[in-house]
C-alpha cells in the first residue's frame, strides 16, 4: 500500500516519460517506432496541453493522457500503472459509458459535446461525486480510416456544487418571512431541504423547550418536530424512519442523563480532509445541548450527519431554539467548501424560526387583546345595563 510520500513522489513522474519508457508492441498501437507520424504529433500536442486530454486508442480502447490529466488521476497514477493499458482495466466502472461514445464516434466520424456530466470516482474505500465538460473527437489514420478517440475535458465539480449550494441557499431565503408559527417555521423549512436534497439527503429538527429562570434558560425536553421523511403531510408526525439511522426518540428528556458517554470517536480520511465523528446509538442531542456547537456523528451503514444547535432571538436574547440535523452527502467531500454551506443553512434555519416564533408570539399578543377588548365590552355593556335598569327603577 503506498504512502503519501510514496504517491507524491509517483506524482512528480513526466508523462513524456512514461510515453517513452512503455513498451508499446504489447499492445494494438505497436512498438513507438512503428506509429504514423500524424499520430505522433497529435499525441504530442495533447501532452503540451494544459487541458486535461485523453485518449483511447484502437478497439482496447488503450488510455494515454497528459500531464494535466495526471494531476486528477490520484492515487491512480502511475501507482497502478493505468498509462497505457487498455481502460476496462483501469477503470472497469467508466468502461460502458465511454465505450458506447466511442462506438457512436467511431461509426459518425463526428465529436461530442456533454456539460456537467455526473460521474461517480471510485476509490479504495469511498466514491465520490464529480463532473465534468468535455469534447470528444475522432482522431483518423493517414489513410482516412478511423483509429482513436480524443477526451479534452474540464472538471467542472466545484462550479456545480457552488451552483446547487446557492441554489438551495436561495430557496431557504426566498421562504425566511413565510413563516407564521414555531412549528410552521420547522415544516417550510423541511419542505426547502426535501426539495433540494443533494447535498443535504435528509434532515430532522428537534424543537427545544426550557424553562425560564433568574439566571437563563434551562433545556428540558427535545421534540422531534419535523422530518422529510413524512413527505405526503408535513403535520403527519408517524414519519419512516430509515433503519441505517440512529435511534430517533420522539422526545428527549434533557434533564435526565443520556444513556451513553458519547466518547468513541472514529477518524475517517478522504482525499484532502480528516475528521473524527462521533460513533453512538441514538442522536446526541444532550451532547449537542451540553457542548453548544456541532456535532459530527456516523450512522449504522457508515454515512454521515451532523448535528447544529439553532439559536433564536427571545425576549431580546439568544436561546436555543432547536437541533437541527442534517445528512451529509455521502459522495462529497466534508471540505470547508461543504462545510460553510451548512454553516450558512444554519443561519436561515436560525432566521426562520426566529421569525416563525414572532410571528406567532405577535398573533397571540393580538388574541390576548381582542379577547381583554371583548371582555371589557362585555362589562361596559353589562354595567350599562345596571345604570339603565336602576334608572328605570328609580
Amino acid at each position: 500500500m503506498p504512502t503519501n510520500n510514496d504517491i507524491n513522489k509517483q506524482e512528480e513522474i513526466k508523462v513524456v516519460d512514461l510515453i517513452n519508457s512503455r513498451d508499446w508492441s504489447s499492445t494494438c498501437l505497436g512498438s513507438l517506432d512503428s506509429w504514423e507520424p500524424s499520430f505522433r504529433n497529435i499525441v504530442n500536442l495533447f501532452l503540451h496541453s494544459k487541458f486535461p486530454t485523453v485518449i483511447f486508442c484502437g478497439p482496447d480502447l488503450i488510455y494515454i493522457y497528459n500531464q494535466a490529466y495526471a494531476k486528477i488521476q490520484k492515487s491512480k497514477h502511475p501507482y497502478v500503472l493505468v498509462f497505457g493499458r487498455p481502460f476496462v482495466e483501469t477503470y472497469p466502472e467508466h468502461f460502458d459509458y465511454v465505450k458506447s461514445r466511442y462506438e457512436r464516434i467511431k461509426s459518425t466520424g463526428k465529436g461530442i459535446f456533454e456539460k456537467d456530466v455526473r460521474f461517480i470516482q471510485y476509490y479504495d474505500d469511498y466514491e465520490e461525486e464529480n463532473y465534468i465538460s468535455y469534447t470528444m473527437s475522432p482522431i483518423f489514420k493517414e489513410d482516412g480510416t478511423f483509429w482513436a478517440m480524443s477526451n479534452v475535458c474540464d472538471f467542472t465539480t466545484h462550479k456545480v456544487l457552488v451552483e446547487r449550494r446557492i441554489k438551495t441557499l436561495s430557496v431557504l431565503a426566498n421562504r425566511i418571512n413565510d413563516a407564521n408559527s414555531l412549528e410552521n417555521a420547522c415544516h417550510i423549512i423541511m419542505k426547502s431541504f426535501r426539495e433540494n436534497d443533494k447535498d443535504i439527503p435528509f434532515t430532522l429538527i428537534y424543537l427545544i423547550d426550557s424553562d425560564k429562570l433568574r439566571s437563563g434558560f434551562q433545556p428540558r425536553a427535545a421534540h422531534l418536530i419535523s422530518t422529510t421523511f413524512n413527505y405526503k403531510d408535513l403535520y403527519n408526525k408517524n414519519w419512516d424512519i430509515p433503519d441505517n439511522l440512529l435511534e430517533t426518540h420522539k422526545t428527549i428528556n434533557l434533564i435526565e442523563n443520556p444513556d451513553e458517554n458519547y466518547d468513541l470517536y472514529i477518524e475517517v480520511k478522504r482525499s484532502t480532509t480528516k475528521h473524527l465523528f462521533l460513533k453512538c446509538k441514538s442522536w446526541p442531542v444532550h451532547l449537542v445541548v451540553k457542548e453548544d456547537k456541532d456535532i459530527k456523528v456516523l450512522l449504522k451503514d457508515g454515512s454521515q450527519a451532523m448535528l447544529f444547535p439553532i439559536k433564536a432571538s427571545y425576549g431580546g436574547e439568544l436561546i436555543l431554539s432547536s437541533i437541527l440535523i442534517c445528512g451529509i452527502n455521502p459522495n462529497c467531500e466534508l471540505d470547508n467548501d461543504y462545510t460553510n454551506f451548512l454553516r450558512s443553512v444554519v443561519t436561515y434555519v436560525s432566521t426562520t424560526i426566529t421569525n416563525g416564533k414572532q410571528r406567532e408570539e405577535e398573533r397571540k399578543q393580538v388574541e390576548m387583546q381582542t379577547d381583554l377588548n371583548r371582555q371589557k365590552l362585555k362589562f361596559f355593556q353589562h354595567i350599562s345595563r345596571e345604570l339603565l335598569s336602576n334608572d328605570q327603577i328609580s
